[in-house]
């Protein structure tokens, strides 16, 4: 049994949804890019991202996932700011 995680992410700021959508696709397709990343989806309600790593370790994945959602927030909107929190583990 594999467990991944899910994260709630919060965006703050000025994002329309037009933009928030395409925040949301590059993030994602920059975590899928993560090498040790197995899959990554975004959840429906509430917004969360859930990740699956091919060896269960979360530590450097998440370092970059974190710089990733705040770059990618400020690329879209100079005024907008995203969060990260740890809301429980899941089963695959």
């Amino acid at each position: 049994m594999n467990m991944g995680r899910l994260y709630k992410l919060t965006l703050k700021g000025a994002l329309d949804p037009e933009a928030k959508a395409q925040a949301k696709e590059e993030m994602l397709r920059e975590v899928m890019e993560i090498e040790d990343v197995r899959t990554a989806y975004f959840t429906e309600d509430p917004e969360g991202l859930v990740i699956f790593t091919e060896d269960g370790e979360f530590t450097e994945v998440m370092n970059r996932v974190v710089n990733i959602v705040s770059r990618t927030v400020s690329n879209v909107s100079s005024k907008a700011t995203a969060d990260l929190s740890f809301v429980r583990f899941v089963e695959e």
